[in-house]
């Protein structure tokens, strides 16, 4: 059983990567999303199969994406990441829904900062996390409240405010911080 993984960058730019299991990727392909003619021709030569082989996927980031090279995973690390099931795997139908699927996440991001409100909401989560770096248990305060929020919100990676886009990657990277100590301290060895 295969299935497609789409990662969107904000301006547009389409990650596929189509993945025999988590660990094993077949193909990937990168594109622009309102290239729908090109994503379907893509989806269409992936669909039989034809002399894909599986190979190891290297993971960067929260979205566990597999990058071809570094100046990608500079480049998608912090995407919008979307699996597509088998159920969706007509090229015609896929290719198209990829595009609104992009254009449905960067409305709902634009609704959700409200023109700009919204950054103050996320400023003061990273100066919160900032706060909790030398406590070893904080991820787990924050694991069921704000660990849960930004993966419902995980559609601001691509919002086409900049400073939407860096205020998440902070807060990322504080919440990468956190687990890493919490998981130091949970097996016992030394907190980080």
């Amino acid at each position: 059983m295969t299935f497609l993984l789409a990662t969107y960058r904000y301006d547009g730019a389409l990650l596929l990567e189509l993945l025999a299991d988590w660990y094993s990727v077949l193909a990937t392909a990168e594109t622009e999303v309102a290239d729908v003619e090109a994503n379907q021709g893509i989806l269409a030569g992936w669909a039989d199969g034809a002399g894909l082989r599986p190979a190891p996927r290297r993971f960067r980031g929260p979205s566990l994406i597999r990058m071809p090279g570094p100046e990608v995973a500079r480049d998608y690390g912090r995407g919008f990441a979307v699996p597509v099931t088998d159920a969706d795997a007509v090229a015609a139908r896929t290719a198209r829904r990829l595009r609104e699927t992009f254009r449905q996440a960067q409305e709902r991001a634009d609704a959700r900062l409200a023109g700009g409100a919204y950054l103050a909401v996320l400023s003061g989560y990273v100066d919160r996390l900032r706060g909790m770096r030398d406590d070893p248990a904080a991820y787990r305060r924050v694991e069921h409240t704000l660990v849960a929020i930004m993966a419902d919100e995980r559609y601001l990676r691509i919002a086409v405010d900049e400073r939407a886009r860096d205020l998440v990657a902070a807060i990322d990277d504080e919440l990468s911080h956190l687990y890493g100590r919490c998981m130091d301290l949970e097996r016992g060895g030394q907190a980080r």
